[in-house]
């Protein structure tokens, strides 16, 4: 019994020190399984970060278009930005009737003095009856210009000699071109013209390129059977006297298209000017019947 006794301190302690190693042991199996389980987690979160940025990135990239596909589409644009407008079909003149003539006329007319005008000056207006058509004349073209004339007024011959209104300052032909450019074109093609030119035509040049007014004042008063030019200086010249509508018998209005497919009748510079003319010169004649308008 006193050996037990004098062990049991002993025994004890081992217990105790057993008790303790073992929690000792216990605590770091715990704290590496922790470790362990921390890391496990960490590994994953981690995995779930990465998979989110790749879905994210897709994403962006299935939305951002790919550089070859915004080029060409950049390309396209560019191509549709170049290619030029189609231009509408138009009638051409030779197959319009006299009501379409004077409609095409008429329509920039009324545009310009439509809400001025009084009931006396829409019944003495213009009319269908103001315009020439040559039937079955074919496509209207440069060269065919002094044909057209010539169809236009048949007793040129007779006319184009003058007798009697070599002093009147007034043209046979009055011819309206958009531009000075034209109007020099188309004063070429007449004075090469050999029937017209056997008569020793006199072309007279009303416009402002290289001429001045002045000079075309004094030129006037020698006769010239064909007198072409542009509104703004046949406007100046009718207001100033020196160009005179008396022994005229046909206004020529040149429809040519410039580059920018526009007509005598729908610049900005000249599509007043023309009206402003049928208005204050061309129709007074017109009403007595001594004057009358083609288009070409």
């Amino acid at each position: 019994m006193p050996k037990l006794h004098t062990n049991q301190p002993f025994e004890r302690l081992a217990t105790r020190t057993h008790l303790t190693m073992t929690s000792v042991k216990n605590d770091d199996e715990l704290e590496m399984n922790w470790a362990a389980e921390e890391v496990a987690v960490d590994s994953g979160d981690s995995g779930v970060e990465v998979a989110d940025e790749d879905d994210d990135n897709d994403v962006a990239e299935e939305e951002k278009p790919q550089p070859s596909k915004r080029k060409a589409e950049e390309n396209v644009v560019q191509l549709q930005a170049k290619k030029p407008k189609q231009q509408k079909s138009m009638k051409g003149l030779q197959n319009m009737k006299q009501e379409e003539l004077f409609k095409l006329v008429n329509d920039v007319y009324m545009k310009f003095y439509g809400n001025d005008l009084t009931p006396i000056e829409i019944a003495n207006g213009l009319t269908e009856s103001h315009f020439t058509v040559i039937p079955q004349f074919g496509k209207h073209t440069l060269d065919s210009f002094t044909r057209f004339l010539r169809a236009l007024c048949p007793e040129w011959k007779f006319l184009f000699k003058g007798k009697g209104i070599k002093d009147k300052c007034s043209p046979i032909i009055l011819i309206m071109c958009s531009s000075a450019l034209r109007a020099v074109e188309v004063g070429k093609l007449i004075r090469a013209c050999r029937a017209i030119a056997s008569f020793k035509c006199h072309v007279a040049k009303l416009f402002g390129k290289h001429l001045k007014l002045e000079e075309q004042v004094q030129n006037l008063k020698r006769f010239h059977p064909i007198a072409i030019g542009t509104p703004g200086r046949i406007k100046t010249l009718l207001e100033m006297k020196a160009l005179s509508l008396e022994c005229t018998t046909h206004v020529v209005i040149d429809m040519h298209r410039d580059s920018k497919n526009m007509s005598i009748l729908e610049l900005k510079d000249t599509s007043k000017d023309t009206i402003d003319c049928i208005r204050d010169a061309f129709l007074p004649q017109l009403t007595a019947s001594k004057l009358s308008i083609a288009l070409y």
